[in-house]
């Protein structure tokens, strides 16, 4: 037999089961909404603190039909990255590792890439975002790099 350290529990509704060798192994399938919320929230996260500005610059019908249009993309791009995770690659944990499969080791490095000049890119945003809030909050006269070292 197999000890429970060995076995895979997981409860969802879209859990699949399935045979290997004599033991019976349980493996987690992603929903695509998942895969469809994580990337609205990953886009929002930074976006949400220009959000009003654009949306001021562009006016509200042409701001409104913008962020359906990005809703709709990043509802689809959900959908194909939980579908080709869940039916091509299951044993995939990361975007890393689908980018692996997928298409390479070149890929993944270029992913990894972009993904820490993005998360610097975000910090910097965060950083610029807090020195206004301080700047505004507090009445004392600090230059704007003294207020963005507080920060860091």
């Amino acid at each position: 037999g197999t000890s429970s350290h060995d076995r895979l529990v997981v409860q969802c509704e879209s859990d699949v089961s399935y045979e290997k060798g004599s033991e019976h192994h349980q493996q987690h399938k992603q929903h695509w909404m998942f895969s469809a919320f994580m990337t609205v929230g990953y886009i929002l996260g930074t976006g949400v603190l220009v959000l009003p500005s654009a949306m001021s610059q562009l006016g509200y019908v042409l701001g409104s039909i913008t962020c359906i249009i990005f809703a709709i993309l990043s509802t689809y791009i959900g959908l194909l990255l939980g579908r080709l995770r869940n039916d091509f690659h299951p044993d995939c944990l990361s975007y890393k590792m689908l980018a692996r499969k997928c298409v390479g080791i070149e890929f993944e490095y270029a992913l990894e890439f972009l993904t820490c000049i993005n998360w610097f890119m975000t910090m910097a945003l965060y950083i610029l975002t807090a020195v206004e809030a301080f700047q505004a909050a507090f009445s004392i006269e600090l230059c704007g790099y003294y207020w963005g070292l507080i920060c860091l």
